[in-house]
């Protein structure tokens, strides 16, 4: 069982003071997040372990380190296909999930910090595609997916896109495409982005943005109610990390 007591944390010249009751914990925070680079992955010579070791490293995970280093606090972060991750945080077996952006469903359980890593909502198309994002008959004809368990793959449900395919992961939904199985993918501008470096087929692909969806962590609202004050303390030390990272 969390035992919750009141603390002070005392900012260095960086922040000022903060009064903070109830967000000093016997046991760790846990945080869920996927294996997902580069906001947080494993080295691909390096086992992908279910609780992240400190080889397991990106621009999202480094920053919820840094501010709860700033905060003095534990944390634990454990490793699931994102879907999981998200369920894990609902089932209470978590405390909250990461790098989510903004989506109602995740809204009734669960609160957003600030942002803690950019994201564009982005289209990527085969160069020879006939049907592309900026075709007026694009929506109605085009066979498009993102990935299992994302935001996008929901709000192409959602506006009624002919969503054909519901991969795992931004690695399937790119061999999707490369093969012709869809005709355009969904996909965070800098994890496709990754992965067309990775697999040099960037000569191949074409992209559109559609729109910016920052990233945040969510934290449960069955955590925050221990703790009225975390999340305010949490957002304010995300404010410096990136700052310090910029």
């Amino acid at each position: 069982m969390r035992l919750v007591r009141h603390c002070f944390i005392a900012f260095t010249a960086v922040f000022t003071s903060l009064n903070c009751s109830a967000i000093d914990f016997d046991d760790p925070v846990k945080l869920a997040t996927h294996n997902l680079a580069p906001y947080g992955s494993y080295p691909d010579n390096q086992p992908k372990e279910y609780v992240a070791g400190p080889q397991f490293k990106g621009q999202a995970v480094d920053t919820v380190r840094c501010a709860f280093s700033q905060l003095k606090l534990p944390l634990e972060i454990y490793v699931a296909p994102w879907k999981r991750a998200q369920e894990l945080a609902l089932s209470g077996e978590m405390d909250g999930f990461f790098a989510a952006s903004q989506k109602p469903e995740r809204d009734r359980f669960a609160q957003m910090s600030i942002t803690i890593a950019e994201q564009n909502w982005t289209w990527f198309f085969l160069k020879e595609a006939t049907l592309k994002p900026s075709n007026l008959t694009f929506k109605q004809h085009a066979s498009v997916a993102s990935f299992n368990g994302a935001n996008m793959q929901s709000w192409l449900q959602n506006n009624n896109y002919k969503v054909s395919a519901n991969p795992i992961d931004t690695n399937k939904l790119h061999q999707m495409l490369l093969r012709g199985r869809i005709d355009a993918a969904l996909a965070n501008n800098l994890v496709m982005g990754e992965l067309l470096k990775q697999t040099k087929t960037s000569g191949k692909i074409e992209s559109s943005l559609l729109m910016n969806k920052p990233l945040s962590v969510y934290f449960t609202n069955r955590f925050l109610d221990t703790a009225p004050q975390f999340l305010n303390a949490f957002n304010q030390a995300v404010t410096q990390c990136r700052k310090s990272s910029s």
